[in-house]
């Protein structure tokens, strides 16, 4: 029998045309995937359950209840009853397992021997509530020889938290609040639900019965097998799921909710796939893209097994709706169920042993997902995001202060390590892996890992011996194990940078660690050796190769070797690619040689070097540069890197270069030839604006250029081109005609219109800044509205202080919290700058009654952003002195100090690369 997929919703003409900054438009997946229930590291610190006893079997009862008047006491509550099966391994009178704000009825808490009648005394009864534990002391002592059966009696919360078992509502059509229970058990929230051991490596089997009113139902790991009145409990059910396979405590969903479900085409998949969600939401035209997604995710070539999991998922998450879902938003809906199922295998079928090897999980379905999604064959180019959305978000995280290592030797705390480092950093380090090794090699030894350890538990050693047991069968490994190498990457923070110098005779290969406050370049002076075991792979230019037959090391820096000097056949014009498709994690910088020979490339057939490679060698000079630590990385290599975008047509490649621009967009701002800089800019965005064609084409379009248009014209028209305002007019007159903006389009095309709207003659007398207000107060979700004020924020500069008077009188068009927005995307633009000084120090007092005073740090940190020159500086420097005269709030104080170190940070920067960048530009 095949278990079904059940995707969840959770419900949680003088007039100066004000530019704002270009808005960061791909989708942010950082915080989309789980979000653990952790409690802070010190109350755990220290324990672990004891392995003398362990659960074989969970037969559990839980009735959570939300249907009922607020005020009535059983509201919120949710009575069960677990039976827990032990295997004794060490003889003991001691059973503590976990229990965390619950009541447990100890006068009807029973211990059996398993095939007879005969019951065991519990002396004593005791909870921990620091340590979430609850303890039976036996009369006699459990053998080994014998099972036993705990049954315990309890009532826990249907909590208003995000953690454990927890309540959730939306509004029904008639707008009536309707609630419901669903569960998020990791990292460690099952013991909030029931008690249990709720350590990953106690695997178990489930029989879970939930107790649920008429009109309502409830979804598990498993089917229903059977539903029966509840007795003495009118209009009460409980449903009996089937037994679950062996697994985690953090794995088990319960769902007590009215939701519809939408199912997948059968013929897409050999199992059941639905999507669920409030029937206000929820229909194919809006569920059926995310139940069809789920449905073509592969098997990977893993290995069968059921797919039992119960995902849960955000509303942005899960719903497609046309018209307002933008193709970015679509991808992202795509590559989350991806993330998700990929869990089955990675996760779910081979659990992490403990939560310091988490990335064995979270890493492997992070570099599972790019991959699962391209082969569904939505075109979103998903195999050139690996660099974007994989490498340079681990590496800029990994040089920061609160990076940490991959694996933790620490197993007695539940650690809450940095999410980017155990998804992106590890999906990184796995990628390399599979680069290192070869792709045969490498999917033959997961699938072996996946088959030896399924329905049990793994350290990261466990993996790294299968992978090395099929290097040893294949050959393709054989300087060193792949525990050695990996060892060095998972438990070690940060990363190295790899410098490469041309000589007449040979080429010399400098590996260091990468730092972004190296000390002052010194090629007499020893620099801090990198301290892993480094693979080096190249391919030249008489020869060039991006295939997976480029990736094989030519050869490896050992930790705490700094230079090795190879003689390689490489001809005095010939440039070379280290780490070609930016397979391993590390950063590259050539001499002055190579550099001038790949861009001379790139300018003439910039396509003979991967798409990857070309997006990580921007990345890595951009990162590089400011440092100025390595000889080789200067802001003039940087920027001669960009001359060839004019010509550059993927999207993973422009997203990295925005990327890398948006922070020196800004510091350049108040820089005297800020205007020739845009200049230069659109001169390479514009010609590709122009091949892919200004206005969206719904019938020839492809998703990448539908998201690829987006980016251009958003910086576009933030740059000023008079194409944007004829585009921005074209649509507004559509608009004004009854046909809507494309999706992807909104949230420039709204803003230009708004910023232009006084020289716009629409027809029927159409006002933009009108409809958008109207459609603000209209919308639903989240991200609509963040679309609509931020388009009324790009409102021309003579209308700032009227804004303000509006926003600041306590009579604001918009939520408390989208004033904030408001204001903020109005400090955003440098053109508002002097406006909302004079206005915030006339009024600073009447604003901080009216908006509290965290609005004062805020868009003062805002409008530092933005701001380098010294004049400048002065001004917003005097209106700080000014508001630390007012505010009382301490992290506000602090917030507004900071923003003085800001501003410093920023006239810093420019003294040191403005210049140079000015002289450049000419």
């Amino acid at each position: 029998m095949t278990t079904p997929i059940l995707l969840i919703l959770l419900v949680s003409a003088s007039t100066i045309f004000a530019n704002p900054p270009p808005l960061p438009l791909q989708i942010d997946l950082s915080s989309t995937f789980e979000q653990d229930a952790s409690p802070s590291p010190h109350l755990l610190a220290g324990v672990r359950l004891s392995q003398d006893v362990v659960p074989l079997h969970y037969n559990l009862q839980l009735r959570p209840i939300v249907n009922l008047p607020l005020d009535d006491p059983q509201q919120f509550t949710a009575p069960g009853e677990v039976t827990i099966r032990l295997q004794v391994v060490t003889p003991t009178n001691n059973v503590t397992l976990h229990a965390n704000d619950m009541d447990i009825d100890f006068t009807n808490v029973q211990v059996r021997i398993v095939g007879t009648s005969i019951s065991i005394r519990v002396l004593t009864h005791s909870t921990n509530p620091t340590m979430a534990t609850y303890t039976l002391i036996l009369e006699e002592e459990l053998g080994t020889v014998l099972n036993y059966d705990v049954t315990i009696p309890f009532l826990a919360k249907v909590g208003n938290r995000l953690s454990g078992l927890y309540r959730s509502s939306y509004r029904n059509e008639a707008g009536n609040q309707v609630w419901l229970a669903t569960t998020q058990f990791q990292k460690p929230g099952a013991r909030l639900a029931f008690p249990c051991f709720d350590e990953p490596n106690f695997k178990s089997t489930f029989n879970i019965s939930i107790g649920r009113p008429d009109g309502y139902h409830s979804l598990s790991n498993a089917p229903i097998l059977e539903t029966v009145p509840i007795p003495g409990l009118e209009g009460w059910f409980w449903d009996h799921h089937a037994t679950t396979v062996r697994m985690s405590t953090y794995l088990i969903a319960i769902i007590v909710s009215d939701f519809i479900a939408v199912e997948a085409a059968p013929e897409l998949s050999n199992y059941d796939v639905k999507a669920w969600g409030p029937p206000t939401l929820t229909s194919n035209a809006t569920a059926g893209f995310a139940a069809t997604s789920a449905a073509a995710i592969p098997d990977f070539s893993a290995g069968a097994m059921e797919n039992w999991a119960l995902n849960t998922y955000r509303l942005n998450y899960l719903l497609f709706i046309d018209g307002e879902t933008t193709q970015n938003e679509k991808w992202g809906i795509a590559r989350v169920f991806a993330h998700e199922i990929s869990h089955h295998w990675f996760g779910d079928l081979v659990t992490c042993d403990w939560w310091n090897d988490l990335w064995l999980n979270e890493g492997f379905a992070s570099y599972m997902e790019l991959l699962a999604e391209n082969a569904t064959g939505f075109d979103v180019e998903a195999m050139d995001r690996y660099p974007l959305d994989k490498f340079q978000v681990a590496m800029a995280y990994d040089v920061g202060p609160n990076t940490g290592p991959v694996h933790h030797n620490d197993t007695t705390i539940v650690n809450s390590q940095p999410s980017t480092i155990i998804y992106q950093k590890a999906a990184s380090l796995i990628r390399m892996m599979q680069g290192f090794l070869s792709e045969e090699t490498f999917i033959a030894g997961i699938r072996n890992y996946l088959r030896t350890h399924a329905y049990s538990n793994t350290v990261q050693d466990n993996l790294f011996a299968e992978l090395q047991n099929q290097a040893e069968l294949d050959g393709t490994l054989v300087d060193y194990t792949v525990k050695q190498i990996m060892d060095t990457w998972t438990i070690e923070t940060g990363f190295p940078i790899v410098q490469v110098t041309w000589f007449p005779d040979s080429i010399l290969f400098r590996h260091e660690k990468f730092s972004l406050n190296p000390p002052p370049w010194d090629p007499t002076a020893t620099q801090e050796a990198g301290v892993w075991y480094t693979p080096i792979a190249y391919t030249q230019g008489s020869s060039p190769d991006f295939s997976s037959a480029s990736w094989v090391p030519k050869f490896w820096f050992e930790p705490g070797t700094q230079n090795q000097t190879k003689i390689l056949d490489v001809a005095t014009d010939e440039w070379i690619v280290v780490n070609p498709d930016a397979r391993s994690y590390f950063r590259t910088i050539y001499c002055s040689h190579f550099i001038a020979l790949l861009i001379t490339q790139l300018g003439v057939d910039h396509t003979v070097i991967s798409s990857n490679t070309r997006g990580q060698l921007i990345d890595d000079y951009f990162k590089v540069f400011p440092t100025k630590g390595w000889e080789n990385a200067q802001i003039e290599n940087a920027l001669d890197l960009t001359r060839y975008l004019d010509k550059e047509d993927n999207t993973a490649v422009w997203i990295a270069v925005f990327n890398n621009l948006r922070p020196i967009n800004q510091y350049l701002v108040d820089a005297p030839f800020y205007d020739t800089f845009k200049t230069y800019l659109l001169s390479k965005i514009t010609p590709v604006l122009d091949r892919l064609g200004w206005e969206q084409n719904n019938g020839a379009d492809t998703p990448t250029k539908i998201i690829l248009r987006s980016q251009l014209l958003d910086w576009a028209c933030s740059l000023g081109s008079p194409n944007c305002n004829s585009v921005a007019e074209s649509y507004a007159v559509q608009l004004a005609s009854g046909v809507g903006v494309p999706a992807d389009l909104q949230p420039v095309i709204f803003c230009k219109s708004v910023s232009i709207s006084d020289s716009l003659n629409l027809p029927n007398q159409f006002a933009v800044k009108q409809y958008l207000l109207e459609q603000y107060q209209g919308a639903t979700r989240a991200e609509r509205f963040t679309i609509f004020v931020n388009a009324l924020a790009c409102d021309s500069t003579d209308y700032v202080e009227m804004w303000l008077n509006l926003t600041t009188s306590g009579a604001s068009p918009f939520s408390s919290e989208h004033t904030t927005t408001f204001i903020n995307r109005l400090a955003a633009s440098p053109q508002n700058r002097d406006v909302i000084i004079t206005y915030f120090t006339d009024n600073l007092e009447r604003i901080i009654n009216t908006l509290g005073e965290t609005i004062i740090g805020n868009v003062v940190s805002t409008m530092a952003g933005y701001t380098s020159g010294e004049t400048e500086s002065a001004r917003i420097n005097i209106f700080i002195m000014r508001a630390l005269e007012v505010v009382t709030n301490g992290a506000v104080r602090n917030s507004l100090n900071n923003s003085i170190n800001t501003l410093s940070t920023n006239r810093a920067w420019v003294a040191d690369f403005g210049a140079k960048i000015g002289i450049w530009l000419q």
